[in-house]
This record gives C-alpha cells, structure tokens and sequence, in this order.
C-alpha cells in the first residue's frame, strides 16, 4: 500500500494517467466510424446466439477460445444489444494498455523513450480498441517484473481466454527467462507460482469444456481447425516491387503502410539478435522470445492487423536496443503513417462509399439488411455469404447450421453436399450473396472453393436485384 501511495505522487503516474486519457479519447472517437463485417459482425452475432441458448463448437462455429464471444455476451446481457457499446467498453480496457506499456519501458529508458512508442501503440491500427488483449498481457508482464508471480499468471490466464496463441508467446519468453536467467532453487517456486496463476483461470475452462461435451468441438475448431484456416487465408509479405508504380487511392497508403510496419518488424529482430549480447536481461529474453514465435503469426497472413498484433515485442525491443536516432526515425515515421492512414480512412468511412472487397458501401449494407427483412420472418433461416456475419447481427436473422462466414476452410471437405441439404431443410428464403468479392487471400470467392454450393446458389435462387459491388439479392425459386 505504501508503494502505491508513493507511486501516486510520482511524475510517471501522471504521465501515464495522460497517456491512458489520449488512448481513450483517441480510441472512443474512431469506434464510432466503420463495422467490420466479417470478424466483427461473427463476433457480435455469436453473442446473440450465446444469449439465445446455443454453444460455442456445438451450435456455431468459433475459432477463438470462448472468452472472445462470452466477453459480448456479458456486455449484451448487462447492458443490451448495441453496436456501439462493446467498442466503447472495449476502448476503455484497452486503454490500459499504452499506459501500462509506459511504466514496463521506465525500468529500463528514460521518460520521453518510454512516451513515445506509448503514443506509437494508439495509431498503430485504426480501431484500436480491438487491441484490448494487450491491456491484461502488459499488465501480466509489469507484476512479473515487480515479482508478482501468481497474479502475473492469472493476468495471462484472462488474456488465454480471449485468444491463446499471442498470450502463449509472452507466457513462453517468461517461463524461459526464469528457467535460464533467474537464480538459484527459486526458479522452479517462481515458474510454479507463474502457471498455477494461468491454470487458475484456464483449468475451469476446460472443465466447462468438458462437462458440456464441447471439447472436442473445442479441439477441433479453434486448435487443429484455426491452423487449417489460417493456410488456406495465407497471404504473401508485402514486396518491394509492389510500391510502384505510385496510385493515389486508399488501398495503396494502405500498402505502403503495410510494408513499412512489416519489414520495420523484421528489421529490429534482426538488429536486436546481431546487437551487443547482454546477460539476464529481461527485455531481451521476453521480448525476442515472443517476437520469434509470433513469427509464424504474422507470415501466416501478413496483413496489418497480423503485423500490429504480433509485432508489439518489436516496438518494446526498438525503444531499448536501437541506437536512439534510429530509433526516434522509425517511431516518428510509424506515427506519421499510422496517423494518416486513420484519418484517410475516416474520410473514406464519412463518404460512405465502398472501401474494398469486404467493406460494401453505407446504402448497399442498409439494402441487404432491409432486404433479408422482409422476406423472412425473425425465426427463419437466411443466408448472407460467404463474409457477412454482420448482416446477420444488424438484420436479427440466423444462417442453417454452425457458419455465419463460409470463408474457405470453416466448411470442411466433402461436406459440400449435406450443407446444401441443411439449407433445403431449413426452406431459406432469402439469400445475399457476393460472388465476386471476398477477403484477400488466395481463394477470396466462394466458386474458388466452393464450387458446388456456388452452382446450387445460382440454380436455386432467383437474383432481384444487384449492387454496384456485385452482392446479388436472391428468392428461393420455390416460393416465387
């Protein structure tokens, strides 16, 4: 307690209070603009599908552990369905995050080196607020360093719930440096206190997995079925020869913002590994463990939000390592681009104009959403696919079956078939459909891996309309 009194009249308290308000305020404004179809609009969704009695990895489809959706649970439950208010709530826990950073960097840099990749960390992605697994992974780092070993753990036990792969790089940096750098027998009480912090929170998960009989489910989705997914969603690293010629449009800032974050990446492991060698430190060890294994993570699909989420080892590892004029010249150009690609975006979000093959414009997502409407009822199935989980969330309608996005992988092989006849079964009546438009990846359209479900689409239901994007609205021939 007297620590924390004194900490609270610290100029770092202060500084990182600030930095928490900046975060807020930054991330609270930004939440208003934009939805996110796909990941979005499958998150929101399976909440209202939790909410309404079904179960992750029996009744839908989920490929995050079940905090991700449970957390929208929780939130619709408390306060009631909102588009708004899971992003608000999501701001403030995420703002934590650029403060807490704060503080681990102050143990080893001066105040100003340890601000300004704080403040880096709030552009780094548009809406930040989906960034709020790292609030309880720099706090689970900031008690190791002071020794708190048990709450350390439980801290990344929470943030295991939301997704494990990017919590298990930091718990694995941690668990090596104790084992290797720390002194003496108190190693293994030390990694002991670490896990069973972890296992608190992640041992009554499993058990829940497993009295419901969804473990397998679990096992089978969001373990062996998210590796199979992630390769059939791969996407190249962004290459140099893709910066010419120079085309003034939002898609090529976003490249060239692209390609900046993801060899700036590489660049600082690479310099950090050939630098000076430094016993027992702690940045080094942690950080480069976690960097290295987060690697996969972002060559797995090398996009921003993949190079945002498993490169914040590198922004921690520039602030300590590079030679100070290197490093001031990398933050300030990452704070550059990430403040203009927001701010381009937001102008392009304003317009309410298509902003690529996933973000349909303003009026096209208000017509499927009406359309779906009125030619259904409440209780009957519809589709919207192959990416449109939203438009189930916005228009309070539910697919057949477990999928509300058909990307490639989620609908496993040789399946094709008893899915066309759940649709039949479920006499849909009303389908949106793109068949030209999907997320960037190697198989983006439905006919590419799908062709049989395409050919059924088609044959099946009657167009009545189309957009400018080329979604198609579609009857059920049956009923015309």
């Amino acid at each position: 307690m007297q620590e924390l009194k004194a900490f609270l009249k610290t100029r770092d308290f202060r500084l990182s209070s600030f930095i928490f308000l900046f975060a807020l305020a930054k991330s609270v404004y930004f939440s208003h603009f934009g939805f996110g179809l796909l990941d979005e609009g499958e998150s929101l969704h399976n909440a209202i599908r939790i909410l309404e009695g079904d179960l992750p990895y029996r009744d839908f489809f989920a490929i995050f552990p079940p905090g991700d959706n449970y957390y929208f649970a929780l939130i619709f439950s408390v306060f009631g369905k909102s588009l708004l208010l899971p992003r608000l709530i999501s701001s403030f826990i995420f703002s934590f995050a650029p403060a807490a950073l704060y503080l681990i960097l102050r143990k080893k840099v001066g105040r100003f080196e340890a601000l300004l990749p704080a403040v880096v960390l709030v552009f780094l992605d548009i809406n930040v607020e989906r960034l709020f697994i790292f609030t309880p992974i720099f706090l689970s780092l900031y008690f190791f360093m002071g020794r708190r070993f048990l709450i350390s753990g439980v801290l990344m036990g929470l943030a295991s719930l939301i997704r494990f792969d990017l919590p298990g790089t930091y718990l694995a940096g941690m668990s090596f440096y104790l084992l290797f750098f720390s002194s003496g027998q108190e190693r293994f009480r030390q990694i002991f206190k670490l896990l069973l912090g972890w296992a608190i929170v992640i041992l009554p998960v499993i058990y829940w997995l497993f009295a419901g009989n969804l473990l397998v489910g679990f096992i089978d989705q969001a373990v062996f079925g998210a590796v199979k997914i992630s390769a059939r969603h791969s996407l190249p690293f962004p290459a140099p020869d893709r910066l010419l010629p120079i085309r003034i449009r939002l898609s090529y800032f976003s490249f060239v913002y692209e390609f900046f974050l993801g060899w700036s990446i590489l660049a600082v492991y690479l310099l950090v590994i050939l630098g000076k060698k430094q016993k027992r430190d702690f940045y080094k060890v942690v950080f480069l463990i976690a960097g290295l294994l987060s690697l996969p993570y972002i060559f797995g699909r090398s996009d921003v939000g993949h190079f945002v989420k498993g490169g914040i080892p590198a922004l921690i590892l520039a602030t300590v390592y590079l030679d100070s004029k290197l490093q001031k010249a990398v933050f300030y150009l990452l704070l550059f681009a990430g403040i203009t690609q927001s701010f381009l975006w937001l102008g392009a979000v304003r317009s309410g104009k298509a902003l690529g093959p996933t973000s349909p414009s303003r009026e096209t997502l208000e017509k499927a959403v009406l359309f779906l409407q009125q030619n259904s009822e409440k209780d009957e199935s519809v589709l919207a696919l192959p990416y449109m989980a939203g438009v189930y969330y916005l228009g309070e309608r539910s697919p057949p079956g477990q999928f509300n996005n058909l990307l490639a992988g989620f609908l496993p092989l040789g399946k094709e078939q008893e899915y066309i006849e759940l649709i039949d079964m479920s006499e849909v009546k009303a389908v949106v459909y793109d068949p030209v438009g999907g997320p960037r990846m190697k198989e983006s359209r439905l006919m590419d891996y799908s062709p049989t479900l395409h050919r059924y689409l088609l044959e099946n239901f009657k167009v009545v309309a189309e957009t400018p994007e080329g979604w198609l609205f579609m009857l059920n021939e049956k009923n015309q």
